[in-house]
């Protein structure tokens, strides 16, 4: 038997059996530098419990580590990369697809690719905090969505990134991703590629998506090196270069418009109207937060009555 066979034995002796499985798929995947990463973590996590039973707790969050770090290999490999040429603004990219969850428990091995040389100026930052954002009242954020509709005097961009925050919950992260390559226009009208389903436009929103596409495309100089190499839908002045969500939430704030608490207010209203894998495959939020935010709902609503009864 090999060392590196030995080695493998042993790793997969020492982790639970979903763990193990994992790693058997690493390396029959050919992910030799993640092997490494992975005897890195059962090290560490070794060394913490000081030979004790390792708890539950802590192999289910080692697994998540690796099945990230698998993950995030695959998706690089599959964009004709590697960990050693992985730049940065690729890593923005994973942290922003819709096409996984939990993008940022790759952390560890990304920190530990780097320490070893694996990978070069590439970082995955800390989770963001989720801080509760109070949701806009409905007469609020319908009247914010008629202005953006039908003020002319607003810059197209901001009106339709506005929109889509209002209307179906989008993030700025992901809405500034948006290229000419997510628009249909055909007979039936004009639609966005978010997910699996086309999202059908109304108007006069479907009109203004014709018009950034219209821009975009007579602006060549805004095509990047994206997955379906369009160009963006929301270009800065820079070549090649899209609006970031640091800027797309400055220029929502100019026009008047909070957009986590219009996201917030967008997604209690959807969540609670929509079967929960028909919001999956059309704007890719997943089953459990449609179940999560169709809760809020309900108990948005029982408070409001309560509230009522007590004014009453």
């Amino acid at each position: 038997m090999t060392g590196r066979r030995l080695r493998t034995v042993l790793l997969l002796a020492a982790l639970p059996a979903a763990a193990a499985g994992a790693v058997a798929i690493a390396l029959k995947a050919g992910h030799r530098r993640l092997y490494a990463a992975r005897w890195d973590r059962i090290a560490r996590l070794r060394r913490r419990t000081r030979g004790k039973p390792i708890s539950a707790q802590a192999a289910d969050i080692i697994q998540t580590q690796i099945a990230k770090a698998i993950a995030l290999l695959s998706w690089i490999k599959e964009r004709g990369e590697t960990l050693a040429t992985c730049q940065q603004a690729q890593i923005d990219l994973w942290l922003t697809s819709e096409d996984h969850q939990g993008p940022y428990s790759a952390s560890p091995f990304v920190t530990w690719a780097v320490r070893s040389k694996f990978a070069f100026n590439i970082s995955i930052p800390a989770r963001p905090r989720r801080v509760f954002h109070r949701p806009l009242d409905a007469d609020a954020r319908w009247s914010i969505a008629r202005r953006l509709l039908n003020d002319d005097s607003i810059e197209t961009k901001d009106r339709v990134a506005g929109l889509m925050v209002l209307l179906y919950g989008q993030t700025p992260a992901r809405t500034c991703r948006l290229t000419t390559a997510h628009v249909i226009h055909d007979e039936k009208g004009v639609a966005l590629q978010l997910r699996e389903i086309p999202l059908k436009l109304p108007p006069p929103l479907d009109d203004l998506v014709l018009q950034l596409v219209g821009i975009a495309n007579e602006h060549q100089h805004t095509v990047m090196a994206n997955e379906s190499n369009a160009p963006w839908l929301f270009p800065t002045q820079q070549p090649g270069k899209h609006l970031t969500s640091k800027q797309f939430l400055s220029r929502l704030r100019k026009i008047g418009l909070p957009s986590e608490a219009g996201r917030c207010a967008a997604l209690l209203d959807i969540c609670t109207t929509m079967p929960a894998g028909v919001l999956e495959r059309l704007l890719g939020i997943s089953p459990a937060a449609a179940d999560r935010w169709a809760a809020g709902a309900i108990r948005s609503s029982y408070a409001a009555e309560v509230a009522l009864r007590s004014d009453g």
